[in-house]
């Protein structure tokens, strides 16, 4: 697989190479490991933490590839690229502070989902421990270093408490009383700056894209608001000399989403599926001005 890939690679570089400096290989590899061999709800619906080892070792070796066959053939086209994954990196935080337990639950799930594919391509080494159930220390070398940039997907907090009756199985609960998005996620808009923080404290200030943020709410009541007060925990960041470069709102129209289909509402422009009209929401405008104006409102947007 890393091979074809690497040849897949290769023939979209020759399609569009001369007009792109910065690409992604992967969009949250973790995600996809997560929810296609643990949870069973993406292909190839696995429900076996066990077999993780396989798929989250290709996906290293692939994307080191393509790192490889994209700087490669650009230089010897006389250009410049910089390769980089796109990680959806969560705040991971226990539920009940006093429990140890959860406490070790919430460090497993941390070291697991985010940071264990961006380690092995920053240290050659994919590192996956789960106590009982899962043990990977495989050495890739060629993955050491192939990320010029970090991409950050980022979206929400997790509170993990561990199961009742359980030392293996934990819960997600949402506390009571904070505001939710559509799909029942927390909005926390902390997080951006804190997951800039956490991943330039764990391998340096690389430059930073924000490659997705974004909230689904189909009345448009909640993204204004979502919005002003994520790019101010984003200016926050750039303030204390975070090396932030962009930042690209997820989405710009509402789209099928996987395995929710077409449910979710994230667009600033609303779909009607079924004529394929697109209307620009309040937020989109909102957006606009903020662009525009590369200036924050004076007060956070009104729902």
């Amino acid at each position: 697989m890393p091979v074809a890939f690497g040849d897949y690679v290769a023939y979209v570089y020759q399609k569009i190479g001369p007009d792109v400096r910065d690409w992604l290989t992967l969009n949250e590899p973790t995600v996809v490991l997560a929810l296609g061999y643990v949870a069973g709800q993406w292909p190839p619906a696995h429900k076996d933490i066990k077999s993780l080892e396989k798929p989250a070792a290709t996906m290293v070796r692939a994307h080191a590839r393509a790192y490889h066959v994209l700087h490669d053939l650009a230089a010897q086209a006389g250009k410049t690229v910089r390769v980089g994954i796109a990680h959806h990196i969560r705040v991971v935080q226990p539920y009940r502070r006093w429990n140890p337990l959860d406490w070790e639950a919430t460090k497993i799930e941390d070291e697991l989902f985010n940071w264990s594919i961006l380690d092995a391509v920053e240290t050659g080494v994919l590192d996956m421990h789960v106590p009982f159930m899962l043990d990977v220390h495989d050495m890739i070398p060629e993955a050491r270093g192939t990320e010029d940039f970090y991409g950050i997907n980022y979206y929400t907090r997790d509170f993990v408490e561990l199961a009742p009756f359980s030392t293996l199985k934990v819960d997600r609960p949402v506390p009571p009383d904070v505001p939710v998005t559509d799909v029942g996620w927390e909005i926390y808009p902390q997080g951006l700056h804190d997951v800039i923080v956490s991943v330039s404290a764990r391998h340096g200030k690389k430059p930073i894209i924000i490659t997705e943020n974004g909230i689904a709410d189909a009345r448009d009541a909640q993204r204004g608001k979502f919005l002003v007060d994520h790019l101010k925990a984003l200016h926050q960041a750039i303030a204390e000399g975070y090396p932030v470069e962009g930042y690209c709102y997820w989405s710009l129209m509402d789209n099928f989403e996987w395995a929710d289909g077409f449910a979710p509402r994230f667009g600033l422009y609303e779909v009607d599926y079924k004529s394929q009209e697109r209307r620009a929401r309040p937020s989109a405008r909102l957006y606009s001005k903020i662009a525009a104006d590369n200036a924050l409102p004076d007060e956070p947007a009104s729902p």
